[in-house]
């Protein structure tokens, strides 16, 4: 009986001991951080290089889907063309996928040259599935590793990594006050609307924007975002 006993208290703690070791598995996998290679190629889909004009003018941005129905968010001031100082919507707003050579057309829904945000929606979705990008919109920390894709320069979505500064900072550009998340990032002219992307590949933020020093000149690896709670508040007012 005795015997028989160890034997029962032997077996339950190697089964106790492989469920212990299969879980801390699991949990590694789970938490583990990508690799900016994996963030890029599960965020893809859910990007896109927007472009606006009107006659010869142009201006170039990045967009980020928040549906499955053709919803995406961008900057405002992608497009906009500030006129005699007096801040004008581009006629023609389209929009193009990593892999495609054509643009589509897009329709602006609402937007704030306050807080920067433009909601649009595709024209037409025929042929393509849309894949949003998951929403975090819980407190990011300094230090974090974040990720910025978009169409810097016009040259096609690209990916840039870097870190959170500070999470969250008041900073005035553009005649307005901003809270958003100041980052340790190096982003281009066209990085403006696309995603701010944290390790495991959801939506932080939207960058929005740089600072200039006393001379005009951008200041490279320094970049802000606005978060996404307040993107979220935006799109559901």
């Amino acid at each position: 009986m005795k015997n028989k006993i160890i034997k029962i208290v032997a077996l339950t703690s190697s089964i106790i001991s492989l469920i212990l070791s299969i879980v801390l598995i699991l949990l590694v996998f789970v938490f583990k951080e990508k690799s900016p290679n994996e963030i890029y190629t599960q965020s893809i889909e859910s990007i896109v290089e927007v472009k606006a004009s009107e006659e010869e003018y142009a201006s170039y941005g990045t967009g980020v889907f928040i549906d499955t129905e053709g919803h995406f968010v961008t900057n405002a001031h992608v497009i906009k063309r500030d006129i005699s100082g007096v801040p004008t919507i581009l006629s023609s707003i389209e929009v193009r996928f990593s892999y495609e050579d054509e643009y589509r057309k897009a329709s602006l829904i609402k937007h704030d040259f306050d807080l920067d945000l433009a909601y649009l929606v595709l024209d037409e979705m025929e042929g393509i599935q849309v894949k949003p990008l998951h929403i975090n919109s819980s407190k990011v920390s300094s230090g974090d590793t974040i990720y910025a894709i978009g169409n810097g320069m016009n040259h096609g979505l690209g990916i840039t990594k870097g870190i959170v500064s500070l999470p969250l900072v008041n900073i005035e550009y553009g005649n307005a006050m901003h809270s958003v998340i100041q980052c340790d990032i190096i982003i281009n002219n066209g990085n403006s609307g696309g995603p701010l992307i944290d390790s495991n590949g959801s939506l932080i933020g939207i960058t929005s924007f740089r600072l200039k020093e006393v001379l005009g000149n951008p200041m490279y690896g320094i970049a802000y975002a606005i978060p996404s709670n307040v993107l979220l508040e935006y799109i559901n007012d």
